[in-house]
């Protein structure tokens, strides 16, 4: 599994990918909105939905009436012959056959039963009911409830002939058949508009993918220009020396690999992180910069330089610094150039405080510049000089070894 995850983070840049955080949020937002809503208008479209299915019942009881007079007859006379009895609970039990009704009874004004499938549950729900009574005033009236997430429905329907009220019809559907229809209609636009979110979600996606993607084309395509211009700029230095040949490009290598080595040590693993460490290697080329204000004859004299020489040599650090620091109040941000100007300024300073040009020693030395410093003393003793061969790699880290005191060399 963990190389399944790493191929994925290899391939989707997942760590530190501001894409994968900002569309998360806007997953669970859309998810949140799109529940919300789907919630809202279910439960509307319930209310709904109910409210058509109760107007159903009046219509019917109409059409009953009209094709079987006897259902008047019944609620206007009680004393019924047995035949039109019959015929009146078989209108009755009709309307038990409608699907999802379980209790139907026809009463009268006065509040008895004139026929019904349960005349002694219809009568108690009369009368501890107040529906009823409503019911007599010509308005149609329900009670729905729900119980572990079923419903349950009681309806009292006024039976009118000529603008007068005869009777109530009395109604229980069951909560099964009635659940079945509110829930499969609310879960199905619930669905719906979560369907939707999504959709709208993959749109969105797909928008900010597309525009990161050209983004990050257009960043990438800058910070080579960026690390191009750099590079000739600490190149225009190392131009008028042509002895040290490719010089910032191994201290950059070195760099890099001295980078990674502290960054598996615990005292700088926070501190050594991986935008730290491309700064680190961005800023690496100018450390040197400073040498274009030095005259050709300190800077490429040959033989051994004066103290005076020397001072002058020295003073390429300064330089260095100042040029940069010019660039850095340009910008409104902060940027790598703090890094660079940490690096050209203190690179030559020793552990032990005989260095140049502030006498720095030991932690008060930035970390940058004790990485340059050992990688420009590297290179320099590894790389043949005019007044000198070069050295191998064993004999450079031993003669490093041995400066003790001059160098961090127990760290580094």
């Amino acid at each position: 599994m963990n190389w399944i995850k790493t191929s994925l983070k290899t391939k989707l840049n997942i760590t530190g990918n501001i894409l994968i955080y900002y569309t998360a949020i806007i997953l669970l937002m859309v998810i949140a909105v799109s529940s919300l809503m789907g919630i809202v208008i279910s439960r509307y479209q319930e209310k709904h939905l109910l409210a058509a299915h109760i107007e159903f019942y009046p219509e019917l009881i109409d059409v009953l009436v009209d094709k079987d007079p006897l259902i008047l007859e019944a609620l206007s006379d009680n004393e019924s012959s047995g035949a039109n009895s019959k015929k009146i609970q078989a209108a009755v039990d009709g309307i038990l056959r409608i699907k999802g009704v379980v209790d139907a009874a026809l009463i009268n004004s006065d509040g008895e039963i004139v026929a019904g499938n349960n005349r002694d549950q219809s009568l108690k729900e009369v009368e501890s009911d107040q529906q009823f009574i409503k019911a007599l005033s010509g308005y149609t009236d329900y009670k729905y409830s729900k119980n572990d997430g079923i419903y349950t429905m009681k309806l009292y329907i006024p039976v009118k002939s000529g603008g007068n009220i005869k009777g109530v019809v009395y109604l229980s559907e069951s909560g099964s058949h009635l659940t079945s229809i509110v829930h499969g209609s609310s879960s199905t636009v619930f669905l719906i508009i979560v369907f939707c979110g999504m959709l709208l979600y993959l749109l969105l996606f797909y928008i900010f993918y597309h525009s990161y993607r050209k983004q990050s084309t257009i960043n990438k395509h800058l910070r080579q220009t960026q690390d191009v211009t750099i590079f000739a700029l600490g190149y225009q230095a190392e131009l008028r020396d042509l002895e040290t040949g490719k010089h910032i490009e191994r201290t950059s290598a070195y760099v890099k690999i001295l980078a990674d080595e502290l960054k598996k040590h615990s005292k700088y693993k926070s501190y050594m992180t991986d935008d730290y460490i491309s700064d680190l290697i961005r800023s690496a080329p100018l450390h040197d910069i400073g040498k274009v204000a030095i005259p050709d004859s300190i800077l490429l004299k040959p033989g051994k330089l004066t103290d005076e020489e020397f001072l002058v040599m020295q003073s390429h650090a300064v330089h260095g610094s100042d040029i940069l620091e010019r660039a850095e109040e340009r910008l409104s941000f902060p940027s790598f150039f703090k890094i660079a100007i940490q690096m050209s300024k203190y690179h030559h300073e020793k552990w032990n405080g005989t260095g140049y040009p502030s006498g720095l020693s030991g932690e008060d030395i930035p970390l940058s510049a004790r990485i340059m410093s050992l990688a420009d003393v590297y290179d320099a003793l590894s790389m043949r000089r005019p007044y000198k061969e070069a050295f191998s790699h064993e004999k450079c880290v031993k003669i490093i070894a041995e400066e003790s005191g001059r160098r961090e060399r127990k760290k580094f």
